[in-house]
């Protein structure tokens, strides 16, 4: 097993989020207090960038169509999570 270094605990502020692409897949990080969670950057509604929605707490809205997902689990609060 190998490990990749995402960020560091300076690079990233609580409350905000960034795009991490490893071999040439895109990751979404979320700081949120000391936790961090990581998904895929795409909304699986429609491909929306999630890294560019809206975080409050542990959740992210889509900036596409507002689809919403819990990050401590992934599952779909509101909106679409199916290709539409």
């Amino acid at each position: 097993m190998s490990f990749v270094e995402m960020t560091t605990v300076d690079e990233l502020e609580d409350g905000t989020m960034k795009m991490i692409v490893i071999d040439n897949h895109e990751y979404m990080l979320a700081r949120i207090g000391d936790n961090y969670y990581c998904t895929d950057n795409r909304c699986p509604h429609m491909g929306g960038n999630l890294s560019r929605g809206k975080l409050e707490g542990t959740v992210v809205t889509c900036p596409r169509h507002h689809s919403q997902f819990d990050l401590t689990d992934g599952h779909n609060i509101a909106g679409l999570t199916g290709q539409g």
